[in-house]
């Protein structure tokens, strides 16, 4: 037979059993608070990262016309200058050959510099922004760079592109150029690869844009990334767009990007 419970004890595990429940109020009620400061805390980083990647983007599009910019006072004036100095010095060239052979030999060393200096001028103002991309479009943009490239570094490439040309927008077109300028600046300057290929293809909601080189590779997890891959990285993500690097040591690498085309239209 068990035993009765006494007054006391009864009383004891009643206040024992309101302590708990006022405890138990008391804890949800500092959880709620807690849930609220942290999703408090996450829309305003939420908000912050949007105002960055916003920020990003006007600063691209800012560093885009201040390129044009300087390209274009620097074909404009610079090089209608030296092209006009050109000019003068074959005129005389032409005229010094029964000089004195110095005087020969000094004119044809000037002429010869201002047409080293003419075509570092143009190779600098293609490299700020190529003059094709605003006039003839992205295809022949990237044709041109491509074969540029090649002849520069003797690497050999395959470009193959859906179209002749890209029905897109300016900033689209950009990325699209600037992505394929940075990976080829990067296999130039540490890939050691002796092949690239290059394939831009265009569908109904998105282009797709891919780079492979047979170089060396690198290790991608947990490596510290170039200035170049988050700048690529930063350009697809402002349009909504999605980008993968995958590479291994002695493997080569893969740039795998994909844009959106709606999201320009409504932006």
């Amino acid at each position: 037979m068990a035993k009765p419970y006494q007054p006391e004890e009864v009383l004891a595990r009643v206040r024992t059993h309101i302590e708990l429940r006022h405890l138990q109020s008391r804890l949800e009620e500092r959880v709620g608070e807690r849930t609220a400061q942290l999703q408090a805390a996450q829309a305003s980083l939420h908000e912050s990262q949007s105002r960055l990647q916003e920020l990003a983007g006007f600063l691209q599009t800012v560093r885009e016309e201040e390129r044009s910019g300087i390209a274009r006072e620097l074909h404009d004036e610079l090089g209608q200058a030296l092209t006009a100095l050109r000019i003068d010095l074959g005129w005389l060239r032409d005229r010094c050959g029964q000089l004195a052979p110095p005087l020969v030999e000094r004119t044809e060393g000037a002429y010869a510099l201002v047409e080293r200096t003419i075509a570092a001028l143009r190779r600098i103002s293609e490299g700020l922004r190529p003059g094709m991309l605003d006039v003839l479009g992205l295809a022949a943009a990237i044709e041109h760079h491509v074969n540029q490239f090649h002849e520069r570094t003797g690497i050999a490439c395959t470009l193959t592109m859906s179209d002749e040309e890209f029905d897109i927008g300016e900033p689209l077109a950009t990325a699209i150029f600037r992505v394929v300028q940075e990976s080829l600046t990067n296999v130039a300057r540490h890939a050691a690869a002796t092949r690239i290929a290059i394939n831009i293809d265009d569908d109904a909601d998105e282009i797709r844009v891919e780079i492979e080189d047979d170089g060396c590779g690198f290790v991608t997890s947990g490596a510290r990334k170039t200035f170049g891959l988050l700048g690529m990285q930063e350009r697809v993500k402002i349009l909504g767009g999605r980008i993968d690097i995958a590479s291994q040591p002695g493997q080569g690498t893969r740039i795998a990007a994909c844009l959106p085309k709606h999201r320009e239209e409504t932006a």
